[in-house]
């Protein structure tokens, strides 16, 4: 049996360990309390990072969408010369996708061919900038497309170097309106100089066509010298029309519809041609198809004579001493298959085709423009010509392969 000595100690220990109890419980409360504070301030810290996430995304976005929206292409490369960023102008402009160029080399992609004078890459090594600059990019198709461009350095908020931007305009446009402007002023001093030689030969082509006609009224019991004359008065009265144009330079041109037997004239040219070649010496065969004889349409004939007298003469030239040159003419077009019967749009369709050699693809472009010629003795007039008679006839002429490996040129015109 315990002594009451024994009880006390007993007594003490149970008090200690209660008020430990007591004080251990306080403790975890305190901390209940500091970990519902800490807890809240992380769950705000959570909410702000989440605002500064969407904030940033949506700033990314509206970016993108700035960058969309930009009509001049925008590449960025990082500071080792790797495309980063790539909009869908610079898209269109070069051909390549961005998913095709991201993290590869400039160099590779955009700058094959060009000095990298004319990159970002030079911005990057040396700090310059380059401002309204032009050079030609190659796009993803092999193509040359002349563009605008300027680069400078992109740095972050410390002033660290994040890599370069160049921002790309295509000059495609601006350099055909420049090309344009510089053939008007080409065209109207040649004007000028035309109209001058036309008011002087004016003069003695009137006195031509009065011999020829005095040589008609002499020659009435001569049938053969007569039809003769009368072509030398056909070619006087086109000479005339065409000093005639050339006086009136610079002012609208019109066409005197009239309705003709298109068979009957192509046969008259078509001889024409033919004596002249065999007077020469010269092996050429012409031939003429027609879908219909007569032919009628309602043309202006002098025009559309010129325009495919300078065909068929091209086309003997091609051929040279020998060769064959085709004229067709049928109801279709523009545009069109060629197959004679097609009658859409009431558009006939003169052809003009032959044996020679063709034009070389890398002038096919240039071949309608005035003054380019392939001849060392050629104006670089004929084909204009051809091209200013089918426009005033409201039509158009075409160029393509021949069959037989020439040329092959269709004036397209409306019929009535």
């Amino acid at each position: 049996m315990a002594t009451r000595a024994e009880e006390v100690p007993a007594a003490l220990s149970l008090s200690a360990l209660s008020q430990a109890v007591d004080e251990l419980r306080g403790a975890c409360g305190k901390l209940e309390t500091s970990m519902g504070g800490v807890n809240g301030e992380l769950d705000e810290s959570n909410k702000r990072l989440a605002r500064a996430l969407e904030s940033r995304r949506a700033a990314l976005a509206y970016l993108e969408s700035i960058l969309s929206a930009i009509p001049s292409g925008v590449v960025v490369v990082d500071p080792h010369g790797r495309v980063v960023l790539f909009n869908q102008a610079a898209e269109a402009l070069t051909g390549f996708a961005a998913a095709e160029v991201k993290g590869r080399s400039y160099s590779a992609t955009l700058g094959e061919g060009v000095s990298q004078k004319l990159t970002p890459l030079y911005t990057l090594a040396t700090g310059a900038r380059t401002v309204n600059e032009e050079k030609v990019l190659t796009t993803r198709s092999g193509s040359q497309v002349p563009v605008s461009f300027g680069t400078s350095l992109v740095v972050d908020q410390e002033g660290r170097l994040s890599g370069a931007v160049e921002v790309l305009s295509d000059l495609t446009g601006v350099k055909l309106l420049e090309a344009e402007v510089a053939r008007v002023r080409t065209l109207a001093t040649i004007g000028e100089v035309a109209a001058e030689v036309a008011h002087e030969v004016r003069n003695p082509l009137g006195g031509i066509k009065g011999f020829a006609s005095l040589l008609k009224r002499d020659l009435k019991t001569n049938p053969g010298a007569l039809a003769l004359v009368d072509r030398i008065l056909e070619g006087i009265e086109s000479l005339e029309r065409i000093v005639g144009d050339l006086l009136e330079t610079g002012k609208p041109a019109t066409v005197a519809l009239e309705r003709i037997d298109l068979a009957s004239e192509l046969d008259r040219m078509v001889d024409i041609f033919d004596k002249a070649a065999r007077g020469e010496g010269k092996a050429i065969a012409f031939e003429t198809s027609l879908s219909e004889r007569p032919f009628y349409c309602r043309v202006d004939k002098v025009r559309l004579a010129q325009a495919v007298a300078n065909l068929v003469r091209n086309a003997a030239d091609a051929v040279g001493d020998s060769g064959r040159v085709t004229i067709r003419a049928y109801a279709g077009g523009p545009g069109g298959t060629g197959t004679p019967g097609n009658t859409r749009r009431e558009y006939l369709t003169i052809e003009v085709a032959d044996t020679g050699p063709g034009v070389a693809d890398d002038v096919i472009d240039k071949i309608f423009s005035p003054f380019f010629t392939t001849k060392s003795q050629g104006t670089g007039l004929g084909l204009a010509a051809v091209r200013r008679a089918a426009a005033l006839h409201g039509g158009e002429v075409r160029y393509t392969k021949g069959e037989s490996g020439g040329s092959r040129f269709l004036v397209e015109i409306p019929r009535w």
